[in-house]
């Protein structure tokens, strides 16, 4: 297979757990009437994931093992957001940035060692394509994309923190981490 014909190639399969991301979305989180900012800076947020896969199209360059990290990183991201998807489905879990608190702390699936498990598989969607595609483009779009989800989840601890739900949080923080399991649980 031509070099350049494995970049576009592969550059279409990085945009999967992106386009994987986005049809789900709308059956897994329940959206607000009016939509909300959360709605819509996720869906830019997720949006520049398949930009970005159609830059590194047209631009990438070929490195194997880079590759091959980067899918590793790209189909963890669709398992544990698949995981995490099942568990909250029909659960209340609204949109980032909604405001909005579920009826009862999550702690089934990944949710038990992880608070974010979605913005985790959505970060290392965005981390597999900075690997296969090392360079300003990708850091710049995976930095603004951490960034962004490191926000939105302190903005919906926030607002968990001050709802009835506040104490039920406050013990589950303790042993669950915020993006990545804790190496020793409370």
């Amino acid at each position: 297979m031509d070099v350049k014909l494995r970049v576009v190639w592969f550059s279409w399969m990085m945009m999967v757990p992106f386009l994987w991301f986005v049809m789900l979305a709308r059956r897994t989180f329940r959206i607000p009437e009016l939509g909300g900012p959360g709605m819509v800076l996720g869906g830019v947020a997720l949006m520049s994931g398949l930009a970005l896969g159609v830059w590194t199209a047209a631009h990438g360059a070929y490195s194997q093992v880079p590759w091959a990290i980067g899918t590793v990183l790209a189909i963890c991201s669709v398992f544990l957001y698949e995981s995490a998807r099942r568990v909250v489905s029909g659960r209340g879990f609204c949109v980032a940035l909604s405001g909005e608190v579920p009826s009862a702390v999550c702690t089934d699936g990944p949710y038990r060692y992880i608070r974010h498990p979605v913005y985790t598989s959505y970060l290392l969607a965005f981390l597999g394509l900075l690997v296969a595609f090392p360079g300003l483009p990708s850091a710049a779009v995976f930095a603004g994309n951490l960034v962004f989800f490191v926000v939105v989840a302190a903005f919906e601890e926030r607002t968990i923190a001050h709802s009835a739900l506040a104490q039920a949080y406050a013990s589950y923080r303790q042993g669950a981490g915020m993006f990545f399991p804790r190496l020793k649980r409370a």
